[in-house]
């Protein structure tokens, strides 16, 4: 076990792990968060690690000191004497740690100056012990040795630009690594059209290469190498060898008017092929969305050519070419699904890639996992349409591949999403994250599961893995405000949502059920602005006026009237609140039209432990004992009921609702 245990809230992982990499150096060995195993249960692994440890280290800050859980880990630390108080940008520990001493870290986080003496002496380490001086904040990790660095600056001298990845001389380095590893350069953009919009060029790569810099299994080049190499004028087939990497990025922006044209092409730096590329059309004054649609689709090319997710995409000899690029245009399109037209597209290729190759596992599994995450919202078929061509397609990838990640992840998906079939789900995710403990969509799997079973705790850490994993795929901060909404941490979900730009309806509205379950008075007038800023010009000021009313029934007791909607319009979250404002017809309506769009988890908009439920006389009425006994529901309920989760499921003895 670990001398120090170190709490501390996600949003200061980077000054975390400088913290923990300093008191390393200072000869005491951390544990944090980021030391658990793929597939362990979290709350479990915390509560053994901090129960063991010497020294609890709670890094307080702006974020940690609203969080639950480092207030909880304070709070095990401080009854047990083993509690050190440090703030890494002078926020006070909250109410109830203020008795406690505080080591103030702001200098030191700032300047990567010596860690206070008071901390040192506090976990037992002497001054000049062991330890360096952490880099400053923004300063890239470091990870050459010191020999390594000598060797870069003794070739910088002579001239030599080299990148030690695999080849010659990064052998010497891997000896005994079999893996290929993927490694990749994006170059600086040429620009034409508008020498004011130079910066464009460097300034979208340097993002560009920020973000892909989280993808699991690839390493990029610095910016700053990739400069050097383009202002050599390299050649196409001197500039992988330069860099030393696999792929490159490279690509022009043109400029006409306010308008903007950016053409990316992805080389194979070994024959000097190119393997993907793409147009992207923007405005000006629209930059940000420019780099986010580049972004994603960017993203969506890489995982899939240079097959980065947990090695589902290594190339088969005994693939029908064909098939095999169908399959790489079903996982791109795969990527950005939250499309619908992205969707068809990827169902469509991943079928004619199964029908050219009919053995081809990946195929089938590409299949069995998009319509495994699929309803009647996305194809004109219904829910049990679905649930039958996607236990097809899932039957035959297992068949053929066993153990093909995601093709246990897509049936643990299924028995989740078509049947509320929760033991299933963990055990169908867990076999996933045993094969590949990184895998961002099993971890998405296990973290959707533990929120329906009741556990969002759990789930958030699982959440945070699949973030990780898939920075790019901003749908997952939205499920993962999910956990947040069965743990009543209103100030998170508004932290995660208020992070999707205007307009963001999806967002908005999650946003404004959060507001309505926990929301006080203050929170109602800073917040619903934003909400309907978020919510785009679609929605007619007659229904803004309406969800104004609704909200300040739910916060202030105000009486609520709304207009009896169209039954198509909206889910279950629409028909709890049509519940609540006295249209009960219209609720069931709403609820009973939405059945085939809504899978097992989304009966957790009915059934959960905040003021978001339908009132007790409308859930004792036989027609909402009728929709907990479709089998997917009454499975969820079940498992909640036998846990003692019974806010929202039905109650007895069963009576029709009287309208008053």
């Amino acid at each position: 076990m670990a001398d120090i245990f170190l709490s501390y809230a996600r949003e200061d992982q980077a000054l975390a792990e400088r913290l923990a990499g300093a008191l390393e150096a200072a000869g005491k060995s951390v544990w944090w968060d980021r030391h658990i195993k793929g597939g362990a249960e979290f709350s479990k692994d915390i509560e053994e690690q901090l129960e063991a440890a010497e020294y609890v280290v709670v890094l307080w800050s702006q974020h940690s000191v609203q969080s639950r859980w480092v207030r909880d880990e304070a709070s095990e630390a401080a009854d047990s004497h083993r509690l050190i108080s440090v703030t890494g940008d002078g926020t006070p520990p909250p109410l109830g740690f203020r008795q406690f001493h505080s080591v103030d870290l702001t200098d030191w986080s700032k300047t990567g100056a010596a860690l206070p003496a008071a901390l040192l002496a506090a976990v037992g380490a002497r001054a000049g012990d062991r330890e360096q001086a952490p880099a400053p904040l923004d300063a890239p990790p470091r990870k050459k040795s010191l020999l390594l660095a000598a060797i870069g600056a003794a070739l910088l001298l002579v001239g030599v630009l080299a990148i030690f990845r695999p080849g010659p001389v990064g052998d010497w380095f891997a000896a005994g690594d079999e893996r290929e590893q993927a490694t990749l350069a994006i170059l600086p953009f040429s620009v034409s059209g508008d020498p004011e919009l130079d910066y464009l060029g460097k300034g979208l790569a340097i993002t560009l290469s920020d973000g892909m810099s989280r993808l699991q299994g690839l390493t990029l080049t610095s910016t700053t190498s990739t400069q050097a190499v383009v202002d050599q004028n390299l050649p196409l087939n001197e500039i992988g060898a330069a860099l030393g990497v696999t792929h490159f990025v490279e690509g022009d922006i043109r400029v006409t008017s306010d308008r903007l044209q950016a053409t990316l092409r992805l080389i194979d730096a070994s024959n000097e092929q190119q393997v993907w590329s793409e147009r992207f059309d923007g405005t000006k004054n629209a930059l940000s969305d420019l780099e986010r649609r580049i972004g994603d689709r960017l993203a969506a090319a890489i995982k899939a050519r240079l097959g980065l997710s947990g090695g589902e995409f290594k190339g088969r000899a005994d693939v029908d070419p064909r098939a095999y690029d169908a399959y790489l245009k079903g996982m791109e399109q795969l990527s950005v699904r939250f499309d619908n037209a992205a969707r068809s597209e990827s169902l469509r290729q991943f079928r004619l890639a199964r029908q050219i190759a009919p053995d081809f596992a990946e195929a089938w599994a590409g299949e069995a996992y998009l319509l495994s995450l699929s309803s009647s919202r996305h194809f004109p078929l219904s829910f049990e349409e679905i649930e039958r061509q996607q236990r097809i397609a899932n039957d035959r990838a297992l068949e053929l591949a066993p153990d093909n990640v995601m093709a246990i992840i897509a049936r643990g998906n299924a028995v989740h999403n078509f049947h509320g079939d929760i033991e299933g789900s963990y055990e169908f995710s867990r076999r996933a994250l045993e094969l590949d403990p990184d895998s961002g969509p099993a971890h998405y799997s296990l973290a959707s599961t533990h929120v329906m079973a009741g556990k969002p705790q759990e789930g958030l850490a699982h959440y945070d893995r699949a973030i990780a994993a898939d920075p790019f795929n901003r749908i997952l901060k939205i499920y993962r405000a999910l956990a947040w909404f069965h743990m009543g941490d209103y100030q998170s979900i508004r932290r995660d949502l208020m992070e999707c730009e205007a307009p963001c309806p999806g967002a908005a509205f999650q946003l404004f059920d959060a507001l309505l379950a926990f929301g006080e008075p203050l929170d109602f007038e800073n917040d619903f602005p934003e909400i309907l800023s978020r919510l785009g010009p679609e929605v007619p000021p007659e229904a803004r006026s309406e969800l104004r009313a609704v909200a300040r029934q739910f916060i202030f007791g105000e009486s609520a009237t709304m207009e009896p909607p169209e039954p198509g319009a909206f889910g279950f979250d629409f028909a709890v609140i049509l519940a609540n404002v006295g249209l009960v017809d219209e609720a069931f309506a709403v609820a009973n039209h939405n059945l085939d769009y809504q899978q097992a988890d989304e009966i957790l908009q009915f059934a959960n432990e905040t003021r978001l439920v339908v009132p007790d006389e409308v859930r004792a009425d036989p027609r909402y004992h009728a929709l907990f006994a479709i089998p997917r529901f009454k499975a969820v309920a079940d498992y909640r009921r036998k846990r003692g989760l019974t806010g929202g499921l039905p109650v007895f003895p069963v009576k029709p609702y009287e309208r008053r």
